[in-house]
């Protein structure tokens, strides 16, 4: 696999200068061997001083509701799975209030409906599962999550290198999630507020798999069933010619994307993985033309091999 991360280091050192942001992570996971390679750059040079820690983003809607499908998937009922799915008929979302947002959100009437992807039908879904186990959804996921998976609020600080990834009211937000709705509620949400580096995050793919057998679970789903997009907790590529997974990447890969520029994938056929973390928002969020080039051309050349 050394070989493979050569290339796409170099590959990523050419690709990076044109960037809006400064910062990009990359990891392999070759899940056979339960094995990953990875590396770092920073304003166009491979990293190595520091751990760089990143914003998952929606990422971790796959690390807590995605978790607990895979570790409790016989509580999922139709319901259920609609909402972790997407297809619930719930708004994809809105500012919350800090008193009363619980309410709000019970207050939507769940119907099928085609799929919208929905930060409130996450949370909806984080709610009733919780009705459902009778504790917090964090105190379910955690135990397969590696020791560099952090709550937002929970960074030890001084230990790793925070990148910026925006702006919020004239200040650079840095080391604090970008998501409006986590910051303002500061709890902890299925829908975004976790932060890693990309080897704890690599680690904690390997973890999932061989303790809750992600792959066999997922692909096997995607195929019992036909799914619009999303399966368990899990977004699915459904056109192998256009997916930000890059052209190689079959159906029966799986993964997510973070809006802050982070995203993986996992082929199921080839049994290998990659994980792509970056402060993609760090100038503006709304040109991601040359973030999902870097997605593309490095998922198609990992496929490739």
């Amino acid at each position: 696999m050394s070989d493979l991360i050569s290339s796409l280091k170099e590959k990523s050192l050419t690709l990076m200068p044109s960037q809006n942001f400064d910062a990009l992570a990359v990891s392999v996971i070759d899940f056979k061997t339960e094995k990953f390679e990875s590396f770092q750059i920073l304003k166009n040079q491979l990293w190595i001083k520091s751990k760089i820690i990143f914003d998952l983003a929606s990422i971790t809607k796959a690390l807590t509701l995605g978790v607990t499908y895979l570790c409790h998937w016989e509580i999922f009922d139709e319901q259920l799975l609609s909402l972790i799915e997407h297809r619930a008929g719930l708004p994809s979302g809105g500012r919350l209030p800090c008193h009363g947002w619980k309410e709000q959100i019970l207050n939507y009437q769940i119907l099928n409906s085609p799929t919208l992807y929905s930060d409130f039908s996450a949370l909806r879904a984080q709610l009733e599962i919780e009705k459902k186990i009778n504790k917090n959804l964090y105190e379910v996921c955690t135990e397969y999550w590696d020791k560099e998976i952090f709550h937002w609020r929970e960074i030890p600080q001084g230990k790793y290198l925070f990148v910026p990834t925006g702006f919020r009211e004239g200040q650079e937000i840095l080391g604090k999630v970008h998501d409006p709705n986590a910051y303002n509620l500061k709890e902890k949400l299925a829908h975004a507020g976790l932060f890693s580096d990309i080897d704890g995050f690599s680690r904690t793919l390997i973890t999932l798999n061989k303790k809750l057998k992600m792959i066999e679970k997922i692909v096997t789903e995607e195929k019992k069933r036909k799914v619009e997009r999303f399966v368990g907790g899990f977004d699915s590529v459904i056109d192998p010619e256009n997916t930000l997974a890059g052209k190689g990447a079959r159906v029966g890969t799986f993964g997510h994307l973070g809006f802050t520029g982070t995203s993986f994938w996992i082929n199921g056929i080839l049994n290998r993985g990659i994980v792509i973390l970056s402060n993609g928002t760090q100038k503006y969020w709304y040109e991601k033309d040359g973030l999902n080039n870097i997605r593309r051309t490095l998922g198609e050349m990992v496929w490739a091999v």
